[in-house]
């Protein structure tokens, strides 16, 4: 399934890819590697598979992982944060269980308390400044990768996979969860993902709606 969408895609290299033994249905691309959940695998079948693969290939070859790394490195402190105070409040990354015998409710009410009182000015940093400068370049690189998988007749295929994948939406850490409203709505992504009819706007129309969208 790699070959044929690397084939597809007319890419000179591959990255190196990796398995997550997380049953939730996911991947994401380093800088170097690409990362596919054992849940992915149950979850879509091979057309959709390698459009999901397209998909993330595609955020390989341009290098769209440096820059979210980069801005990653820059609010290190505030992604601890959020990842510890998170975790403390109950909110465990994907694949990490959380024991159900914590102690007694007056333990667990501390521990939530002391959670949320450490996250919060955190997230509230990364929600209304670091997301929104974040937002439009992370949106155009999202919806250059679906394009991406578009190009190589994959469309439907990565329709499908994000229909059943949607539900499943989430970061895998505190810091990915908080920043995860700069990926755009799976509803525009379908949209985009359809193929055109003689009644949809102009695209000089769609272009300045977006803009719209994006401020």
């Amino acid at each position: 399934v790699v070959k044929a969408a690397a084939d597809a895609m007319a890419l000179p290299a591959l990255p190196r890819f990796a398995m997550a033994d997380i049953i939730v249905p996911n991947a994401w691309t380093h800088m170097r590697t690409i990362v596919i959940t054992a849940g992915l695998l149950q979850t879509l079948d091979d057309a959709e598979l390698e459009a999901v693969l397209a998909h993330e290939l595609q955020h390989w070859r341009s290098g769209d992982s440096v820059g979210l790394h980069l801005v990653w490195a820059c609010a290190w402190p505030l992604a601890v944060l959020i990842n510890i105070g998170r975790l403390l409040a109950g909110n465990a990354p994907q694949g990490i269980p959380l024991s159900k015998k914590a102690g007694g409710d007056v333990v667990k009410g501390i521990l939530m308390l002391t959670g949320y009182l450490m996250a919060w000015p955190a997230i509230v940093i990364t929600r209304f400044v670091i997301a929104p400068v974040t937002a439009a370049s992370q949106r155009r690189c999202e919806y250059e990768a679906d394009a991406a998988a578009m190009a190589i007749g994959l469309a439907s295929s990565l329709s499908s996979a994000l229909r059943k994948i949607t539900a499943f939406e989430g970061g895998r850490t505190g810091w990915e969860q908080t920043m995860a409203a700069t990926h755009p709505p799976v509803e525009l992504r379908l949209e985009r993902l359809q193929p055109r009819q003689p009644d949809d706007r102009s695209e000089e129309h769609t272009s300045e709606l977006q803009s719209l969208t994006n401020l």
